[in-house]
């Protein structure tokens, strides 16, 4: 799971564990969006403004899927992507 690192980094605080997640994104009727080859397509063609890998591939995925990203992060608001917050 890609927030392991930013546990690891102190930039995420959670006691939990994968299994609980997986629960609650179930419970609470979240689907997981697994990474496609068109969001693998869509991540090459991307300007290297934000240099986490993971965000660039949340970027495709939104651009693909026609998806809103709800972040904070300005560098993912720099690309031509739909976002809140």
């Amino acid at each position: 799971m890609g927030g392991s690192n930013k546990i690891y980094l102190k930039k995420l605080i959670f006691d939990g564990n994968t299994m609980e997640v997986a629960e609650l994104i179930e419970q609470n009727g979240f689907h997981i969006l697994p990474v496609l080859i068109e969001h693998t397509i869509a991540y090459e063609s991307l300007e290297l403004i934000h240099r986490d890998p993971f965000d660039r591939i949340l970027v495709a995925q939104a651009l693909v899927n026609s998806m809103t990203i709800i972040t904070r992060d300005e560098n993912i608001h720099k690309y031509n992507v739909k976002t809140k917050w």
